[in-house]
């Protein structure tokens, strides 16, 4: 493991206990918040979940530890006790932790053992979605620095590297967020799971992740969540320019994962 991790504000507790089992860290609209959901069926698998204080949302399912740093103030001790089930296996989901590189070395500095989970979405898709889902709760994206515009008109000013706009493309170049992940953590302790196929073959899939987790398999009936509506079809041109723009470092991502991620080419 590299040894420029960041440093804490308190001491670290070399003993594992309530820390997770298991982080969903990313990516972002790749499926995430429906894999929790799906897990959390589960009579072996805990997730853990943070009060707020909005009162038409109690519980917020987005832990947010490792990324935020007033969070992460709290220290190790109100962290662990978010995971209340120290019977069943126990994880949390925060899909901003994938892109983050300060996230990802605090977890190798508190969990090194966590297994981490990372869900990948054909790129095109997860930043049409990403744009979607910003401006569909634009009062919320307003106050990170988002506006209401074109598809195409926020594609531009991501390939300038504007952000946040800019995170539109960034996230969806996995294999440079992997690259830096296999810094700190080994391969055994990564799931990548494709999203298309968990929409497929979602019990298939999610019995995969339940192999990884060491519990024993069982018929979920899983559910999607989620699923927003778009305004209109992307339009064809700008998903040609992201093909093209993505293409490297897809190849780069299945050269690693040792094949091809069919599905992609079938959604472009």
């Amino acid at each position: 493991m590299a040894n420029n991790l960041v440093q804490t504000s308190f001491p670290i507790v070399q003993n594992q206990g309530s820390l997770p089992d298991f982080i969903i860290i990313g990516a972002q609209k790749g499926g995430t918040t429906a894999l929790r959901f799906n897990l959390q069926k589960h009579p072996d698998i805990f997730t853990a979940k943070v009060e707020c204080e909005n009162l038409k949302r109690p519980f917020k399912r987005e832990i947010n530890f490792f990324n935020d740093d007033e969070n992460w103030e709290k220290g190790i001790s109100w962290y662990k006790n978010l995971f209340s089930e120290p019977n069943k296996i126990q994880g949390e989901k925060t899909p901003s932790y994938f892109q983050n590189k300060k996230a990802l070395q605090r977890i190798a500095e508190v969990a090194p053992h966590t297994k981490l989970i990372i869900m990948l979405r054909n790129p095109i898709d997860r930043a049409y979605s990403q744009w979607n889902h910003h401006n569909q709760k634009l009062k919320q994206s307003l106050d990170k620095g988002w506006r209401k515009d074109t598809f195409e008109n926020i594609i531009s000013l991501a390939i300038k590297n504007n952000f946040p706009f800019s995170t539109l493309i960034s996230q969806g170049k996995y294999i440079l967020h992997i690259q830096y992940l296999l810094k700190y953590f080994p391969e055994e302790q990564l799931f990548f799971g494709i999203s298309e196929r968990f929409i497929a073959d979602p019990n298939g899939q999610l019995n995969k992740v339940l192999d990884f987790l060491g519990v024993a398999r069982m018929h979920l009936k899983p559910r999607i969540r989620h699923k927003r509506e778009y305004p209109e079809p992307m339009k064809q041109e700008i998903k040609v320019y992201l093909e093209k723009l993505f293409k490297p470092y897809n190849q780069q991502l299945f050269d690693f994962l040792g094949e091809e991620i069919v599905e992609w080419e079938h959604n472009q």
